[in-house]
């Protein structure tokens, strides 16, 4: 566990919804919206970037909660899709739902509805003009993620997958032949496996989503969610090739683990949870950083979680 820095400094108390995305380029995470505590108290859509290195475990303000006159930014983005595209070097963030108040930044102009790009280079967000399919309904699409080899970004929706082709500028929509409601579940993406996956908590089944045929379908049983939506967080890991889910239960101090192995299409199922230093594991965000071979936890939605942890499965066969 790595204690968190505190307000002002870091995403702080009560954290859900952020989004949390990998940048191969400097090896940092960056955090987007969600709510938690800043300058100004608890609020729900976050304007600031923040970004974190696992390997210095050094944080950074990457972009100011407003920012300055005549630039633009998202408009309090609590649930979103926010992936990184490595073939541009910079983050989409697709609106998912926005929350918070809109007109606290007198300088800056805060966008809602649209597809964004920030460029973690420069630290400053571009506005693409690019319109979202159905934004009367982004309150149900709230993940994506970003496949090089189409170059598109993929997130599920209400029954169905939603793929926005980056060059044609254009959306194409895919009704699930099955009666999955994943719009709210975190998807984790294989790239050499070419599925993403995401957990109906329902149901208590894992789905994958085959990028190449665009098929949506069940692979497995899951150990129970028992949870509404919202509730699943898997994340790939690519160093091992293997599915973990830390299972967020909110009325227990420490969740559960579990480790999905598509090649065998089995489970490890309620892995012990060790931590050396005697503390509950419990987190509602998180993300793999495949340079430290780490998934990384953090936040919640009760009292305030002074901790980050830190949790490596293998070594991996690494490339």
């Amino acid at each position: 566990a790595r204690r968190l820095p505190g307000h002002g400094r870091a995403p702080w108390g009560g954290m859900k919804h952020m989004r949390l995305a990998h940048n191969p380029a400097n090896g940092r995470i960056y955090f987007l919206g969600g709510d938690y505590s800043g300058p100004g108290g608890y609020q729900s859509g976050r304007n600031e970037v923040y970004s974190y290195s696992v390997l210095d475990d050094e944080w950074r303000e990457e972009h100011p909660y407003c920012g300055p006159a005549g630039t633009v930014q998202p408009s309090h983005p609590d649930e979103v899709g926010w992936v990184y595209d490595t073939k541009r070097s910079l983050f989409w963030v697709l609106p998912g739902y926005m929350g918070g108040p809109q007109g606290n930044c007198a300088a800056s102009t805060l966008v809602r509805g649209e597809i964004m790009t920030f460029d973690p280079a420069a630290r400053q967000w571009s506005r693409t003009r690019r319109k979202d399919l159905s934004p009367s309904t982004a309150g149900s699409k709230t993940f994506a993620q970003y496949d090089p080899i189409t170059d598109s970004l993929i997130r599920f929706a209400y029954a169905q997958v939603e793929t926005y082709d980056i060059q044609a500028d254009s959306w194409s929509v895919r009704k699930n032949a099955f009666n999955a409601r994943l719009g709210y579940e975190y998807t984790a993406f294989d790239p050499k496996g070419r599925r993403i996956y995401a957990i109906s908590p329902l149901e208590s089944r894992l789905y994958a989503y085959n990028i190449d045929k665009k098929t949506l379908a069940p692979v497995s049983d899951t150990p129970p969610v028992g949870a509404r939506p919202g509730f699943t967080r898997p994340v790939w890991d690519p160093v091992n090739s293997v599915l973990l889910w830390f299972q967020f239960v909110s009325s227990e101090a420490t969740g559960k683990f579990h480790v999905y192995h598509p090649a065998t299409n089995t489970w490890e199922r309620d892995l012990p949870i060790h931590q050396p230093e005697g503390l509950g594991v419990r987190g509602s965000n998180v993300v793999f950083d495949p340079l430290q071979n780490v998934l990384l936890l953090l936040g919640g939605t009760g009292e305030p979680n002074p901790h980050l942890f830190l949790y490596r499965y293998g070594a991996g066969a690494r490339t």
